[in-house]
Protein backbone atom coordinates (compact mmCIF):
# COMPACT_ATOMS: atom_id res chain seq x y z
CA UNK A 1 0.00 0.00 0.00
CA UNK A 2 2.95 2.28 1.11
CA UNK A 3 5.00 1.12 -2.06
CA UNK A 4 1.51 1.90 -4.54
CA UNK A 5 1.10 5.82 -2.52
CA UNK A 6 4.93 6.55 -3.54
CA UNK A 7 4.66 5.62 -6.76
CA UNK A 8 1.53 7.35 -7.30
CA UNK A 9 3.24 10.34 -5.69
CA UNK A 10 6.43 9.96 -7.85
CA UNK A 11 4.14 9.81 -11.00
CA UNK A 12 2.59 13.73 -10.48
CA UNK A 13 4.32 16.33 -12.38
CA UNK A 14 6.68 18.86 -10.41
CA UNK A 15 5.28 16.78 -7.11
CA UNK A 16 9.00 18.23 -4.96
CA UNK A 17 8.14 21.66 -5.99
CA UNK A 18 4.48 21.07 -5.24
CA UNK A 19 5.31 20.17 -1.85
CA UNK A 20 7.39 22.84 -1.37
CA UNK A 21 5.59 25.47 -2.39
CA UNK A 22 2.53 24.35 -0.06
CA UNK A 23 4.72 24.49 2.94
CA UNK A 24 6.07 27.51 1.83
CA UNK A 25 2.60 28.82 1.62
CA UNK A 26 1.41 27.73 4.71
CA UNK A 27 4.05 29.16 7.04
CA UNK A 28 4.61 32.41 4.87
CA UNK A 29 2.02 34.60 6.49
CA UNK A 30 2.94 33.59 9.81
CA UNK A 31 6.68 33.98 9.43
CA UNK A 32 6.29 37.62 7.80
CA UNK A 33 3.87 38.90 10.91
CA UNK A 34 6.50 37.66 13.51
CA UNK A 35 9.29 39.66 11.34
CA UNK A 36 7.19 42.81 10.42
CA UNK A 37 6.25 43.08 14.29
CA UNK A 38 9.94 42.68 15.76
CA UNK A 39 11.39 45.05 13.08
CA UNK A 40 8.49 47.81 13.85
CA UNK A 41 9.41 47.10 17.37
CA UNK A 42 12.74 48.16 17.05
CA UNK A 43 11.86 50.85 14.84
CA UNK A 44 9.78 52.43 17.33
CA UNK A 45 12.18 51.95 20.02
CA UNK A 46 15.19 53.71 18.57
CA UNK A 47 12.30 56.52 16.83
CA UNK A 48 11.26 56.92 20.49
CA UNK A 49 14.85 57.52 22.35
CA UNK A 50 15.80 59.84 19.42
CA UNK A 51 12.64 62.44 19.73
CA UNK A 52 11.42 61.97 23.04
CA UNK A 53 11.38 65.18 24.35
CA UNK A 54 10.75 64.19 28.44
CA UNK A 55 13.82 61.70 27.65
CA UNK A 56 16.56 64.79 26.51
CA UNK A 57 15.30 66.98 29.15
CA UNK A 58 16.42 64.44 32.03
CA UNK A 59 19.38 63.48 30.16
CA UNK A 60 19.88 67.17 29.81
CA UNK A 61 19.57 67.32 33.69
CA UNK A 62 21.86 64.32 34.59
CA UNK A 63 24.51 66.29 32.61
CA UNK A 64 24.14 69.32 34.60
CA UNK A 65 23.99 67.54 37.74
CA UNK A 66 27.10 65.47 36.88
CA UNK A 67 29.41 68.38 35.82
CA UNK A 68 28.28 70.13 38.91
CA UNK A 69 29.75 67.01 41.48
CA UNK A 70 33.00 66.86 38.82
CA UNK A 71 33.62 70.67 39.17
CA UNK A 72 37.19 71.58 38.66
CA UNK A 73 38.28 68.48 37.94
CA UNK A 74 38.73 66.74 34.67
CA UNK A 75 35.66 65.36 33.76
CA UNK A 76 33.65 68.87 34.91
CA UNK A 77 32.25 70.97 32.10
CA UNK A 78 31.51 67.98 29.73
CA UNK A 79 29.11 68.73 26.56
CA UNK A 80 27.97 64.73 26.90
CA UNK A 81 28.28 61.46 28.19
CA UNK A 82 28.53 57.29 27.19
CA UNK A 83 25.36 56.04 27.06
CA UNK A 84 26.64 53.01 29.48
CA UNK A 85 27.31 55.43 32.46
CA UNK A 86 23.38 55.85 32.57
CA UNK A 87 24.09 52.24 34.38
CA UNK A 88 25.90 53.53 36.96
CA UNK A 89 23.67 56.18 38.82
CA UNK A 90 22.01 53.57 40.98
CA UNK A 91 26.00 52.40 41.93
CA UNK A 92 26.87 56.05 43.51
CA UNK A 93 25.21 56.28 47.10
CA UNK A 94 23.81 58.71 49.39
CA UNK A 95 24.28 59.75 52.90
CA UNK A 96 21.00 57.98 53.31
CA UNK A 97 19.66 54.61 53.54
CA UNK A 98 19.05 52.51 50.31
CA UNK A 99 19.30 56.26 48.39
CA UNK A 100 21.50 56.65 44.96
CA UNK A 101 22.39 59.17 42.98
CA UNK A 102 19.56 58.60 40.42
CA UNK A 103 16.97 58.68 43.52
CA UNK A 104 18.62 62.29 43.74
CA UNK A 105 17.64 62.63 40.20
CA UNK A 106 14.41 61.64 39.85
CA UNK A 107 13.25 63.02 42.99
CA UNK A 108 14.76 66.80 41.60
CA UNK A 109 13.47 66.65 38.53
CA UNK A 110 10.05 65.72 39.46
CA UNK A 111 9.89 68.63 42.13
CA UNK A 112 10.44 71.04 39.02
CA UNK A 113 9.03 69.65 36.60
CA UNK A 114 7.01 66.38 36.78
CA UNK A 115 6.68 66.20 32.99
CA UNK A 116 10.16 65.32 32.87
CA UNK A 117 9.63 61.56 33.77
CA UNK A 118 6.89 61.00 31.60
CA UNK A 119 9.49 59.03 29.16
CA UNK A 120 9.72 55.70 31.61
CA UNK A 121 6.21 55.27 31.06
CA UNK A 122 6.24 55.84 27.48
CA UNK A 123 9.33 53.98 26.51
CA UNK A 124 9.62 50.86 28.91
CA UNK A 125 7.42 48.47 27.18
CA UNK A 126 8.59 49.26 23.25
CA UNK A 127 11.74 48.55 24.65
CA UNK A 128 11.00 45.66 26.41
CA UNK A 129 9.71 44.18 23.39
CA UNK A 130 12.55 45.45 21.26
CA UNK A 131 15.44 44.61 23.64
CA UNK A 132 15.05 40.81 23.64
CA UNK A 133 15.47 40.86 19.61
CA UNK A 134 18.61 40.52 17.58
CA UNK A 135 18.70 41.88 14.24
CA UNK A 136 21.73 39.45 13.24
CA UNK A 137 18.99 37.10 13.65
CA UNK A 138 16.27 38.68 12.32
CA UNK A 139 18.35 39.78 9.14
CA UNK A 140 19.16 35.75 8.73
CA UNK A 141 15.32 34.69 9.02
CA UNK A 142 14.96 37.44 6.54
CA UNK A 143 17.33 36.19 4.13
CA UNK A 144 16.06 32.53 4.81
CA UNK A 145 12.59 33.36 4.03
CA UNK A 146 13.69 35.54 0.47
CA UNK A 147 15.79 32.88 -0.43
CA UNK A 148 12.49 30.46 -0.54
CA UNK A 149 10.45 32.80 -1.85
CA UNK A 150 13.15 32.90 -5.22
CA UNK A 151 13.65 29.03 -5.31
CA UNK A 152 9.80 28.89 -5.85
CA UNK A 153 9.41 31.73 -8.43
CA UNK A 154 13.02 30.06 -10.49
CA UNK A 155 11.39 26.29 -10.25
CA UNK A 156 7.64 27.89 -11.69
CA UNK A 157 9.75 28.88 -14.68
CA UNK A 158 10.14 25.42 -16.08
CA UNK A 159 6.73 24.23 -14.05
CA UNK A 160 4.00 22.74 -16.38
CA UNK A 161 1.16 25.32 -16.53
CA UNK A 162 -1.07 23.49 -13.96
CA UNK A 163 1.47 24.16 -11.42
CA UNK A 164 2.42 27.84 -12.70
CA UNK A 165 -1.33 28.73 -12.36
CA UNK A 166 -1.72 27.33 -8.87
CA UNK A 167 1.72 29.10 -7.20
CA UNK A 168 2.17 32.12 -9.31
CA UNK A 169 -0.47 34.36 -7.29
CA UNK A 170 1.20 33.42 -4.68
CA UNK A 171 4.86 33.95 -5.06
CA UNK A 172 3.63 37.40 -6.94
CA UNK A 173 2.60 38.48 -3.58
CA UNK A 174 5.03 36.65 -1.42
CA UNK A 175 8.36 39.04 -3.13
CA UNK A 176 6.29 42.23 -2.92
CA UNK A 177 5.89 41.34 1.07
CA UNK A 178 9.39 40.09 1.38
CA UNK A 179 10.39 44.20 -0.55
CA UNK A 180 7.96 45.52 2.53
CA UNK A 181 10.67 43.69 5.02
CA UNK A 182 13.63 44.56 3.42
CA UNK A 183 12.73 48.48 3.50
CA UNK A 184 12.07 47.98 7.30
CA UNK A 185 15.36 46.52 8.09
CA UNK A 186 17.22 49.20 5.76
CA UNK A 187 14.95 51.94 7.73
CA UNK A 188 16.49 49.73 11.04
CA UNK A 189 20.28 50.87 9.70
CA UNK A 190 19.80 53.87 9.09
CA UNK A 191 18.18 54.72 12.07
CA UNK A 192 21.61 52.82 13.51
CA UNK A 193 24.14 55.27 11.84
CA UNK A 194 21.65 57.99 13.33
CA UNK A 195 21.48 56.93 17.05
CA UNK A 196 25.36 56.13 16.48
CA UNK A 197 25.83 60.03 15.59
CA UNK A 198 23.76 61.59 18.39
CA UNK A 199 24.95 59.75 21.05
CA UNK A 200 28.51 59.36 19.46
CA UNK A 201 29.08 55.67 20.28
CA UNK A 202 31.78 53.61 18.43
CA UNK A 203 30.55 52.53 15.40
CA UNK A 204 32.54 49.21 15.00
CA UNK A 205 31.51 48.04 18.81
CA UNK A 206 28.09 49.38 18.78
CA UNK A 207 25.14 46.70 18.79
CA UNK A 208 22.00 48.62 18.88
CA UNK A 209 19.84 45.54 20.97
CA UNK A 210 22.53 46.48 24.16
CA UNK A 211 22.09 49.88 23.38
CA UNK A 212 17.81 49.07 23.88
CA UNK A 213 18.91 46.78 26.84
CA UNK A 214 20.55 49.84 28.36
CA UNK A 215 17.55 52.46 28.10
CA UNK A 216 15.10 49.44 28.82
CA UNK A 217 16.93 49.22 32.08
CA UNK A 218 17.31 52.95 32.64
CA UNK A 219 13.71 53.62 32.51
CA UNK A 220 12.51 50.61 34.77
CA UNK A 221 15.02 51.66 37.52
CA UNK A 222 13.62 55.58 37.18
CA UNK A 223 10.02 53.86 37.42
CA UNK A 224 11.42 52.49 40.55
CA UNK A 225 12.99 55.23 42.21
CA UNK A 226 10.30 57.44 41.94
CA UNK A 227 7.73 54.49 44.03
CA UNK A 228 10.42 54.46 46.40
CA UNK A 229 11.13 57.86 46.47
CA UNK A 230 7.21 58.32 47.00
CA UNK A 231 6.88 55.68 49.92
CA UNK A 232 9.66 57.08 51.49
CA UNK A 233 8.76 60.38 51.54
CA UNK A 234 5.44 58.84 53.07
CA UNK A 235 7.06 57.65 56.01
CA UNK A 236 9.34 60.86 56.60
CA UNK A 237 5.61 62.14 56.79
CA UNK A 238 4.01 60.07 59.33
CA UNK A 239 7.51 60.35 61.41
CA UNK A 240 7.28 63.83 61.59
CA UNK A 241 3.96 63.40 62.44
CA UNK A 242 4.53 61.18 65.46
CA UNK A 243 7.66 63.39 66.40
CA UNK A 244 5.19 66.31 66.22
CA UNK A 245 2.51 64.79 68.61
CA UNK A 246 5.16 63.52 70.85
CA UNK A 247 6.76 66.66 71.74
CA UNK A 248 3.03 68.40 71.74
CA UNK A 249 2.44 65.51 74.66
CA UNK A 250 5.64 66.54 76.57
CA UNK A 251 5.17 70.48 76.52
CA UNK A 252 1.54 69.98 77.90
CA UNK A 253 2.90 67.39 80.60
CA UNK A 254 5.70 70.45 81.58
CA UNK A 255 2.96 73.10 81.62
CA UNK A 256 0.39 70.73 83.51
CA UNK A 257 2.12 68.05 85.17
CA UNK A 258 -1.03 66.78 87.94
CA UNK A 259 -3.33 66.48 84.88
CA UNK A 260 -1.14 63.89 82.90
CA UNK A 261 0.39 62.69 85.70
CA UNK A 262 0.47 58.52 85.16
CA UNK A 263 -1.93 56.28 87.38
CA UNK A 264 -1.11 53.87 89.43
CA UNK A 265 -1.84 51.15 87.17
CA UNK A 266 0.32 52.65 84.76
CA UNK A 267 3.03 52.42 87.13
CA UNK A 268 5.82 49.41 86.92
CA UNK A 269 5.11 46.99 89.61
CA UNK A 270 8.88 46.65 90.58
CA UNK A 271 9.64 50.47 90.39
CA UNK A 272 6.10 50.87 92.96
CA UNK A 273 8.16 48.06 95.63
CA UNK A 274 11.53 49.79 95.12
CA UNK A 275 9.85 52.62 96.25
CA UNK A 276 8.15 52.14 99.21
CA UNK A 277 11.29 49.98 100.35
CA UNK A 278 13.54 53.53 100.49
CA UNK A 279 11.10 55.04 102.12
CA UNK A 280 10.58 52.55 104.83
CA UNK A 281 6.63 51.57 104.36
CA UNK A 282 7.70 48.27 103.61
CA UNK A 283 7.98 45.28 105.58
CA UNK A 284 9.17 41.95 104.76
CA UNK A 285 7.17 38.84 105.89
CA UNK A 286 7.82 35.65 106.86
CA UNK A 287 5.88 33.20 103.99
CA UNK A 288 3.68 30.11 105.57
CA UNK A 289 6.27 27.27 104.81
CA UNK A 290 9.27 29.59 106.87
CA UNK A 291 6.85 29.00 109.77
CA UNK A 292 6.27 25.83 109.48
CA UNK A 293 10.01 25.36 109.52
CA UNK A 294 10.35 27.48 112.39
CA UNK A 295 7.84 25.72 114.36
CA UNK A 296 8.94 22.17 113.69
CA UNK A 297 12.38 22.90 115.19
CA UNK A 298 10.76 23.93 117.88
CA UNK A 299 9.14 20.75 118.69
CA UNK A 300 12.53 18.73 117.82
CA UNK A 301 13.91 20.44 120.66
CA UNK A 302 11.49 20.08 123.26
CA UNK A 303 11.52 16.38 122.45
CA UNK A 304 15.25 15.94 123.15
CA UNK A 305 15.08 17.93 126.46
CA UNK A 306 12.58 15.21 127.72
CA UNK A 307 14.28 12.31 126.71
CA UNK A 308 17.71 13.55 128.46
CA UNK A 309 15.65 14.50 131.78
CA UNK A 310 14.08 10.64 132.04
CA UNK A 311 17.29 9.03 131.57
CA UNK A 312 19.22 10.89 134.40
CA UNK A 313 16.28 10.19 137.03
CA UNK A 314 16.97 6.50 136.78
CA UNK A 315 14.91 5.18 133.89
CA UNK A 316 11.66 5.89 134.73
CA UNK A 317 9.66 7.71 131.99
CA UNK A 318 8.48 11.46 133.82
CA UNK A 319 6.87 14.34 132.43
CA UNK A 320 8.68 17.37 132.91
CA UNK A 321 6.71 20.15 132.44
CA UNK A 322 8.61 22.75 129.90
CA UNK A 323 10.05 25.75 131.66
CA UNK A 324 8.68 29.46 130.59
CA UNK A 325 11.51 31.28 128.79
CA UNK A 326 12.89 34.00 130.03
CA UNK A 327 14.75 36.83 128.68
CA UNK A 328 17.43 38.03 129.43
CA UNK A 329 18.79 41.83 129.45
Amino acid sequence: MQKSFFSILIAVPGYKMRLEGMLLQEEFNTNWESLARDFQNIIDACTGILENSSLKSFLRYILHTGNFINAGGYAGNAVGFKVNSLTKLMDTKANKPRVTLLHYLVQEAESEHKQVLLFADDLVDTLTAAARLSIDALTSELNQLAASVNQIDKQLENASTNVQESFEKFVKIAKKDVKKLKDLLDKILKLKKTIIQHFCENDKSFKIEEFLGIFKSFCEKVQQCRQENAQRKLQEEKAEKRRKEREALIALKKKAPEKYAPEDDDVCIVDKLLGDIKKGGFKLRHSSSVKRKVSTKKERSTTAKSRVLSTSSGGSLQSVPELPSTNTN
